[in-house]
């Protein structure tokens, strides 16, 4: 779902604009915390009120505002601060679709530069226009974003997007290199700019050109085996909280023994020509591999793995796709993690957990929240492994195997100085 932010201002006639995107079981807190990320607006003063006057509680989930249907307004240390409207899903081809769409997938199209979240928050103009069908609709007025360095890219901190019922700790696919900031310029430095050798030209622009481009390290799960092969499945290597959307296909003929990949490849072929594909987005790392007899697609983002899943229906014999927590059968879980080291990749800290825990392999554990432990929550201290750091909660599906290696340890597992709970709703 979206959610949609008109600020309200008495020193200009134009409207500046936010646009969210949230998941369904996300609540009102995560709603402020995500405000917060991006305009450094403390989330303890912000008030969410209904139509009728009533405030609107942390704990309630965002969906159930938006099967309400009711009109709804933030304010800020109880003074009006702006309109807010949710969007289920918003018609493709629509201006305001595209651009929520394109905020979704973490780019920009008003700039050559790719400006990471982490550095930079979004504020957009709209104005308001009427569709054909006359839907009146708020269309983006101008492409143009305002560029506001935070306080916590400054200090070099990682970027936390809000998640789930807390804080999503790290988005380690967005993170880049900090990119270089922009200023206004006189004509005097202009002219000075001018006059740079060709050959510092040059080298600026292979700086700027390797800064934007992401680290292997942080898309790719590897391990350090002193030049030997590496021997784990292909999706070892995609990062745990990624592998949810590999699409794993088969071939529907049981007499086959393999999947028809020149029939797979000439079908999506075809659609690649045929189709609107320019928002499609798979793995940086390993984007397709084949495993015994399953040919394994790991998309970017739910969209791409959705757009897949269909794709592969039109494949001819046909093949099924199915995602990689439905194919493997995986189960639930939750722990609450200790941030030991905050920039700590996942397949970093699983890999310790198979290091520190003799039978426990962790391929097949796909992450699919990690949320900061609320402080203000009544049951933090019973949830808090430890009082030192701070912690996370983890939720993620785990394969039958590990869950049965887990509940034979007294549903506990060691990690560092600490013995973590694991539950299985």
């Amino acid at each position: 779902m979206f959610v949609e932010l008109i600020f309200e201002s008495n020193s200009s006639a134009e409207m500046k604009g936010l646009i969210l995107e949230l998941q369904p079981f996300e609540t009102v807190w995560n709603f402020k915390a995500a405000i917060q990320r991006m305009t450094e607006v403390s989330a303890e003063h912000l008030d969410l009120w209904n139509s009728s006057g009533k405030k609107i509680k942390n704990s309630e989930l965002m969906s159930e505002l938006l099967s309400a249907k009711s009109s709804l307004r933030l304010t800020h240390h109880g003074q009006p601060a702006a309109a807010v409207s949710l969007y289920s899903c918003i018609e493709p081809g629509t201006p305001f679709a595209h651009r929520a769409m394109r905020f979704s997938l973490e780019r920009t199209e008003s700039s050559s530069e790719t400006v990471s979240e982490s550095s930079v928050s979004y504020s957009m103009s709209y104005q308001s226009s009427t569709t054909r069908r006359g839907v009146h609709n708020k269309s983006i007025k101008s492409a143009t974003l305002t560029h506001i360095t935070s306080r916590r890219a400054k200090a070099g901190m990682p970027f936390k997007m809000p998640k789930g019922k807390g804080f999503e700790a790290f988005n380690l696919l967005t993170r880049r290199k900090s990119q270089p900031k922009i200023e206004i310029k006189d004509d005097e430095e202009d002219e000075e700019e001018k006059e740079v050798e060709p050959d510092e030209e040059s080298e600026e622009s292979e700086e700027c050109a390797s800064s934007q481009c992401p680290d292997r390290r942080l898309v790719c799960c590897n391990t350090v085996k002193c030049g030997k092969p590496d021997t784990r499945p292909p999706y070892a290597t995609t990062l745990p909280e990624d592998r949810r959307y590999a699409m794993m296909i088969t071939n529907d003929d049981p007499a086959a023994s393999n999947v028809n990949i020149r029939a797979i490849m000439d079908h999506l072929f075809s659609l690649f020509i045929g189709c609107c594909v320019a928002d499609l987005s798979f793995y940086d790392c390993v984007p397709m591999a084949r495993y015994d007899c399953v040919l394994m697609i790991v998309a970017k983002d739910e969209y791409t793995a959705d757009w897949l899943a269909n794709a592969i229906t039109g494949v001819c014999p046909p093949h099924s796709c199915l995602p990689f927590i439905q194919f493997f059968g995986l189960v639930r879980a939750h722990f609450v993690l200790p941030l030991v080291v905050p920039e700590k990749m996942l397949c970093s800290i699983f890999e310790l957990f198979e290091h520190q825990n003799c039978g426990l392999v962790t391929y097949r554990w796909a992450v699919i929240g990690r949320y900061l432990l609320d402080p203000c929550a009544t049951d933090n201290p019973s949830k808090a492994v430890s009082s030192l750091n701070e912690n996370q909660e983890i939720d993620l599906f785990i394969d039958e195997a590990s869950r049965d290696f887990i509940l034979e340890q007294c549903s506990k597992i060691k990690y560092c100085f600490w013995h973590l709970l694991f539950t299985f709703p």
